[in-house]
């Protein structure tokens, strides 16, 4: 059995100084006063959206074609014939709310979207959005050269969605000036912003990524203290933190050019 004494030498350390002076300079209570409350502790500060991920794509059918790229090019321009194939092939199994997708106005729509200039936002959802089935908010934007082109594409592509009788919620869909936009909400930003951007001095960008990697941990974080968690939360994200991971991000940026310089 452990002395007491040594017991108290052994707790002591854990108790702060400052602590245990102020304990012995509290007045007593006189009998039958009525404690002061306690002052209410202040609310945290709710957590708003945090930002995860972004990135951007430069439009296929406008960036300088390098040889190496060709065959995805010659891809793109072969999909329209080969989508307008399917019904045919796919027969009577193919359900009818789908075949105006494959209608050749439909078709020239889903290249469009594919190839256009995009730009795509991920954030994370604030505490009050850590149970629900969907804990982050998407944004895409597909930019387009005048506002005109996009108010056509937008029409074009609603009217679709409406024919397929697509259950898609049509307010999603919107637009902003010149980018058709499926606004899920996240909030998306110009491509071109980035440090990784602007070490390249200039240029058209073909591609663009900016991943927070801090704001990952703190998401994920949060995710395992709602799910019951805390202790293995605390734990892991602690040796995370004390790596730097917790303040760090990783960004990568491309430039559409005539020709790659050679090595």
């Amino acid at each position: 059995m452990t002395h007491p004494a040594v017991l108290a030498l052994l707790i002591a350390p854990l108790c702060p100084l400052g602590y245990a002076q102020e304990a012995q300079q509290e007045p007593a209570q006189a009998p039958g006063e009525t404690p002061a409350p306690a002052p209410a502790p202040e609310p945290e500060p709710a957590l708003g959206p945090v930002q995860l991920m972004t990135f951007g794509m430069g439009d296929l059918t406008t960036m300088p074609q390098h040889p190496k790229d060709a065959a995805l090019f010659n891809a793109l321009t072969m999909l329209d014939d080969r989508l307008a194939e399917l019904p045919m092939e796919i027969g009577s199994e193919m359900p009818q709310e789908v075949l105006p997708a494959f209608e050749p106005s439909s078709i020239q729509v889903w290249l469009r979207l594919l190839t256009a200039q995009k730009r795509v936002s991920m954030m994370g959802l604030s505490e009050g959005g850590m149970n629900s089935d969907m804990p982050f908010a998407f944004t895409v934007a597909m930019d387009e050269t005048d506002e005109e082109t996009a108010i056509q594409y937008e029409g074009a592509l609603k009217e679709l969605l409406g024919r397929m009788q697509a259950p898609f919620p049509m307010e999603m869909i919107q637009r902003d000036g010149s980018a058709l936009m499926v606004d899920m909400g996240a909030t998306v930003a110009p491509m071109g912003q980035t440090i990784a951007a602007n070490m390249l001095g200039g240029g058209r960008l073909s591609f663009e990524m900016d991943v927070n990697i801090g704001g990952y941990l703190d998401f994920l974080k949060g995710l395992m203290m709602s799910e019951g968690a805390p202790d293995e939360a605390m734990m892991m994200f602690d040796i995370l933190g004390r790596m730097g991971l917790d303040e760090s991000v990783a960004q990568v940026a491309s430039r559409a050019m005539e020709q790659r310089p050679k090595p």
